[in-house]
């Protein structure tokens, strides 16, 4: 039996939609490295296994099956387990910020995480390089993260990136190694061994160089998303990571486009305020890597814990913002899903730094006239408020009103 119509298909990836014990024994034998799954919450243990049973065949030998799963199952998960696997490790998922509004008594604050692997042989497992604590703290995605798509507990993609690496081959996940036959000269451009820890990793992000070094920095800043660096080392570190995100927007490799933007959120979010200006080159439109939407993403957020203590202090920020804003803010910018990204969080953006400027982006959103779009707006500028009013906001009255001010405008 053929396999249904894909989903979706491009190049790097095709999905199929479906019922996966259906699909799975389509697939080729023993032609998968790695599965990761969040199980449906109702599903039953007989049907579990029955997913498991179909799986099995289509991983690899050592394959690693991933999975979480909502603590109330915690008494049945020992039922699901069967001869095709074996266990292999259990962790913790943290997540310090957790929206969801099923929580009640304890509110959910962890998930389980089972490592399972195709087959019994365990032989060559405990010489994968990478390791990290059985804790992986990751935040659930915030209301206002464009990556949200509705569900109240949707998992991040940073959970997935952590995890990934620990359970395949080093490089399987995260880098084309070894090199391409066919392009022997890239073996010249083996990664380095990488040592973990935020010092280490800190001393080599400062130290390699970008053209000689980049197949190892590239890694690099993927870990430093993750990694908690001291104040003095995010002192150093910040300018340096914005500046390797401005040495690479112009690489047309393809694999270039996430460690820029790695390197964007990392480096940014080590950011004060008062620095907060540095963003500013990285918002100019037009490179191989576009940049423009994660900088101006993430000029926001740097003021979402530490608002501004006035109106109109950050001019050079909120005329750039606005000038983005400006540009999309008709009903052909926004018809394409990225600009009407890009719209939002421009906005966002103007909001954040306490811009009046701000209620006139409001105002042109409203008479565009598309209820969508305005909804969206609305939610947004709704978090700020959010951000801004809770028990350890230091927000002044001035921002307060002029995003209160945005808010009736678009509610008009």
């Amino acid at each position: 039996m053929p396999l249904p119509k894909p989903y979706y298909e491009d190049d790097s990836v095709t999905i199929y939609h479906g019922d996966c014990r259906e699909i799975l024994p389509l697939l080729e034998i023993e032609s998968i490295d790695l599965v990761l799954t969040d199980p449906p919450y109702d599903i039953t243990s007989r049907k579990l296994k029955g997913i498991w049973k179909a799986v099995a065949p289509t991983m690899k030998p050592q394959a690693p099956l991933i999975w979480t799963f909502n603590t109330c199952r915690l008494a049945v998960i020992g039922q699901t387990l069967i001869p095709e696997f074996t266990e292999i490790r259990s962790a913790v998922w943290e997540k310090p910020y957790c929206p969801s509004p099923w929580s009640f008594g304890w509110s959910w604050h962890w998930e389980p995480i089972l490592w399972w692997m195709r087959g019994k042989e365990r032989k060559g497992i405990s010489k994968w390089k990478f390791s990290q604590p059985d804790i992986v703290r990751v935040n659930t995605i915030m209301p206002s993260d464009d990556q949200r798509t509705g569900h109240h507990d949707q998992k991040p993609i940073a959970l997935w990136r952590q995890l990934a690496p620990v359970v395949s081959h080093p490089w399987a996940e995260i880098e084309d190694w070894p090199p391409d036959p066919d392009h022997p000269e890239e073996a010249d451009a083996a990664p380095a061994e990488i040592e973990r820890g935020a010092e280490p990793l800190a001393e080599a992000l400062l130290e390699l160089d970008v053209e000689h070094d980049w197949a190892t920095l590239r890694q690099l800043i993927m870990l430093a998303e993750d990694t908690g660096f001291t104040g003095e080392q995010s002192e150093k570190l910040a300018p340096r990571l914005l500046e390797l995100a401005l040495q690479r927007r112009d690489s047309n490799d393809p694999h270039d486009e996430a460690p820029v933007w790695a390197a964007i959120r990392t480096g940014a979010s080590m950011l004060r305020p008062d620095q907060a200006a540095s963003l500013l080159p990285l918002l100019e439109p037009g490179h191989a890597v576009e940049t423009s939407l994660v900088a101006i993403k993430m000029l926001g957020r740097i003021f979402e814990a530490q608002p501004p203590a006035d109106v109109d202090l950050y001019p050079e920020m909120a005329a750039k913002a606005k000038e983005v804003a400006d540009s999309l803010l008709n009903p052909y910018g926004i018809a394409v899903s990225q600009g009407a990204a890009l719209a939002q969080v421009a906005i966002y953006a103007l909001a954040a730094v306490a811009s009046t400027e701000t209620i006139e982006a409001a105002s042109a959103v409203r008479q565009l006239g598309i209820p969508w779009f305005t909804r969206r707006a609305v939610r947004k500028l709704r978090s700020l408020q959010e951000y801004w009013q809770g028990p350890d906001s230091a927000a002044a009255a001035g921002p307060r009103d002029v995003l209160n001010r945005a808010l009736e405008e678009l509610s008009r």
